[in-house]
């Protein structure tokens, strides 16, 4: 799975194929950390996914002990008239933006929120005028996010669970186009290794019982490489080779919006 909080359930037969979100919090501080950044301004829903990640991010800068400053901020609910609330009040976090970014010398704005929040934050902002850059969380990391704000992404930066210039990854994608007409991302990419990795952990175990084939791959079969990236687990079912590759937006030579490599952060825990 690639769901963070499935990682967390107490079964032996469960595996995380991507990188758990302290592990996406220590590689998120170390870029912040190469590019310099020193006042980073966190907007994050209020669902238990986003708090853990932004309690993870700030303990990881802690740990760095570095002279970098977060500042957090909620995504605000609006109460309507009729007693119900909408999904959140963007002329609040507007005000609260354009101030905090002169006043506090934001330098960045990391966005932790599901995709029609973070998208329209982005647009809204630029609509102000704020030109600070944004990095969003690697569930943003495909087309229909980057149609839907259009103009707005140029500068967005996106962690990206799998390398999509390798070799490997292209030629998944070229197939998938094929026999989906549709375009290949990182769940699919993941998707497609997970079937592969099971069938390999079960020649390699020669048995398919769910507890045999799950201490084959934390504790016997050497690493295995994919589409995605490469495979070897600890004995908490996490991968410990997943890392994410850092992806900038810009508009490319045929005036497409294309995502360029900004390197890769150490990888996380």
């Amino acid at each position: 799975s690639d769901d963070s909080q499935l990682s967390q359930l107490d079964s032996p037969l469960t595996f995380q194929m991507s990188s758990p979100d302290s592990g996406l919090a220590e590689q998120i501080t170390s870029y912040v950390i190469h590019k310099g950044l020193k006042n980073v301004l966190v907007l994050f829903s209020r669902d238990r996914t986003s708090l853990n990640f932004v309690n993870f991010l700030q303990k990881s800068v802690e740990k760095k002990d570095v002279d970098i400053h977060i500042y957090q901020q909620a995504v605000p609910h609006l109460h309507l008239s009729d007693g119900s609330f909408s999904d959140f009040d963007l002329t609040s976090i507007m005000n609260s933006l354009t101030k905090a970014v002169p006043e506090k010398n934001i330098d960045s704005v990391l966005v932790v929120s599901e995709p029609d929040i973070t998208a329209r934050i982005i647009k809204r902002t630029r609509d102000f005028g704020v030109n600070v850059p944004f990095i969003v969380m690697p569930s943003m990391s495909n087309q229909e996010f980057v149609a839907e704000i259009g103009d707005a992404a140029v500068g967005v930066v996106m962690p990206m669970l799998v390398d999509k210039s390798a070799p490997e990854f292209k030629e998944f994608a070229k197939r998938f186009r094929e026999h989906t007409n549709s375009e290949a991302d990182a769940s699919a990419s993941l998707g497609y290794d997970s079937i592969y990795l099971l069938d390999a952990a079960i020649e390699y175990a020669k048995s398919s019982r769910p507890l045999n084939v799950s201490l084959t791959l934390r504790y016997a079969m050497p690493a295995w490489s994919g589409v995605s990236g490469r495979f070897e687990f600890t004995d908490q079912g996490v991968n410990k080779h997943r890392k994410y590759f850092f992806k900038r937006l810009v508009y490319d030579e045929s005036g497409r919006l294309n995502f360029v490599s900004e390197g890769s952060a150490e990888s996380g825990g």
